[in-house]
């Protein structure tokens, strides 16, 4: 009975009751649902034969059926593709601002529907970017507020009293090894934004030409402004799920649109073939222009590592003071004021490559 009752599942209209319900097997209740809202027709009313596509049924994942038509204007579908007369014709730029998922007009479930994939993925993305919106805010207010508690005068005292403390002879006086020229194009280009704080740590080439007790004294009392920096920094490099498929859409569309532009060897006039391939990947990838909620967020997070940078120069700075004062040899000042014009250095990098981000998000507030 049971293998007879699964058959019948698919002998009327060729598809399983458990995925689509259709009015000839529906039972009473279900047969009085309004499935299309528009035209205000409970589910007998509507016509098994009818071929009209905002005629046909669609069974949501919460169990409740409604039309095409109505679904469509449910989950506004007008908004991401093109209709001309009563034929969908071709994708279109999503809206924008904030996307909420498509619900059900009788439960408020959401629509996950294959055919409405694009709308309820829209807001999918939305609503991620909007939550790491708030945990980037959230992490960038915390780290503000323990950079304003550091007590930089405390810290200042306690490594020049920790300094007095060193032995001499613990303190060589190095004078054998020549100066070497700080080289200002040490940093590559490739070295992410803003400048990973490893260069500012022990196995940094500055601090490896430097006496040990100087540099365990230094890293302690950084310590904590280095691990702000990190927080900082793993901010600016956090990517937002509308990016990555922004950046996923035009990267995939663009080389097809390249291969296309090789093989059809028309005229292009001035401009290049990546330059066009480009072009139609960002207007035809279906997605809005590349999401500037990322680099709000980037410059806000790089303008909190300058902050930590110059509190870190001006302890610097007063260790340099301090050895000044002291009987070690040239170099180690020399090595010392080489780390801190390294440190300057960075910051000029990271600032200039802010400012075109800034500008480029229009991020007026950070500028």
């Amino acid at each position: 009975m049971r293998i007879v009752r699964s058959i019948l599942k698919y002998l009327v209209c060729g598809e399983s009751c458990d995925v689509q319900i259709c009015p000839l097997c529906a039972n009473e209740e279900t047969q009085n649902q309004v499935v299309d809202v528009n035209a205000g027709k409970q589910l007998f009313e509507i016509d098994p034969d009818e071929e009209d596509l905002d005629s046909l049924l669609i069974t949501l994942a919460c169990g409740h059926i409604f039309t095409v038509a109505t679904l469509d204007d449910v989950c506004e579908l007008e908004k991401y593709y093109t209709r001309t007369d009563d034929d969908w014709v071709s994708i279109a730029p999503p809206p924008p601002g904030l996307q909420r998922p498509p619900t059900c007009p009788h439960c408020g479930e959401p629509i996950k529907s294959r055919r409405y994939g694009r709308v309820f993925k829209r807001a999918q993305l939305d609503i991620s970017e909007q939550n790491l919106a708030t945990t980037c805010q959230s992490t960038l207010r915390l780290i503000q507020d323990k950079v304003l508690e550091f007590n930089l005068t405390t810290v200042s005292n306690d490594l020049e009293k920790g300094l007095a403390k060193i032995p001499p002879s613990q303190v060589p006086v190095i004078s054998a090894e020549p100066k070497i020229e700080l080289d200002k194009t040490a940093i590559r280009p490739s070295e992410p934004l803003p400048i990973p704080s490893k260069r500012f740590r022990r196995n940094s080439k500055e601090l490896r030409r430097l006496p040990r007790p100087i540099v365990d004294l230094w890293l302690r009392a950084v310590r904590r402004l280095l691990g702000y920096y990190d927080e900082a920094s793993q901010v600016a490099t956090t990517r937002s799920s509308h990016s990555r498929a922004y950046e996923a859409a035009v990267s995939n569309l663009y080389k097809r649109y390249l291969s296309e532009l090789d093989h059809s060897g028309g005229p292009l006039g001035s401009v290049t073939p990546e330059n066009m391939a480009l072009g139609l990947a960002k207007k035809h990838c279906g997605l809005p222009a590349s999401p500037k909620a990322d680099a709000r967020f980037r410059v806000e997070a790089c303008w909190q590592t300058f902050i930590i940078r110059f509190h870190i120069i001006a302890l610097a700075q007063k260790v340099a003071a301090t050895l000044a004062e002291s009987r070690v040899g040239e170099n180690v000042r020399s090595f010392w004021a080489d780390m801190i014009e390294d440190i300057i250095h960075t910051v000029e990098r990271d600032a200039s490559l802010t400012m075109e981000e800034a500008e480029k998000s229009q991020s007026n507030r950070q500028l």
